[in-house]
């Protein structure tokens, strides 16, 4: 499972932060390929010398850098092809009006197909419906967040809905290895 934590925009200026990470992942056992961590265009793009070289150290570490909010910011075409990012996420004002708004669409679906093109994961945030959802797995979108999948969480909170949904994949993957074992197998004569 990865983990998705937003930074501060001041925390990239901060040349210590990756060696901070380094030891906080040693010291929890966590890989850092599971960890995500969340940056604004704007953020990255403040100083982006002192920025881009804490972004750069981090990814060494094996985290992955996400740009939050993408569409919102000021970066470029050019700046968006060299930054060390995995992913981009969507921000929600394109989501929501996706389905209601052509301009909307055509920004969502060639976002998607730029981002694959230069081999970056899309997450598009504000999820809030199926149709929603449909119209981006029709698009290739690799991730959705949003109301439809779950409010903002405690960690109790959070534990008690992984549970509830590890158990439902469990059951769904039973019921349908039970309907495969069940059905006949053909015959041949």
């Amino acid at each position: 499972m990865r983990v998705s934590v937003n930074l501060a925009a001041g925390t990239l200026l901060d040349a210590s932060l990756p060696r901070l990470v380094e030891d906080l992942l040693t010291r929890y056992q966590v890989s850092a390929t599971s960890l995500v961590l969340e940056v604004t265009e704007t953020a990255l793009l403040r100083e982006p010398d002192r920025s881009l070289a804490v972004v750069e150290a981090l990814r060494a570490l094996g985290a992955q850098v996400s740009i939050d909010d993408f569409g919102t910011g000021y970066s470029s075409l050019t700046q968006l092809r060299q930054l060390p990012v995995s992913e981009l996420k969507l921000d929600r004002s394109f989501t929501v009006d996706l389905l209601t708004d052509p301009r909307a669409a055509a920004i969502v679906a060639n976002t998607i197909a730029l981002a694959h093109d230069l081999q970056l994961r899309v997450v598009a945030e504000g999820v809030d419906d199926t149709l929603t959802l449909a119209a981006l797995a029709g698009l290739a979108c690799d991730e959705t967040q949003g109301y439809l999948h779950a409010k903002p969480l405690s960690a109790e909170g959070f534990n008690a809905w992984l549970h509830a949904h590890e158990n439902a994949d469990l059951v769904a993957t039973e019921a349908a290895a039970s309907r495969a074992s069940a059905t006949p197998a053909a015959v041949t004569s």
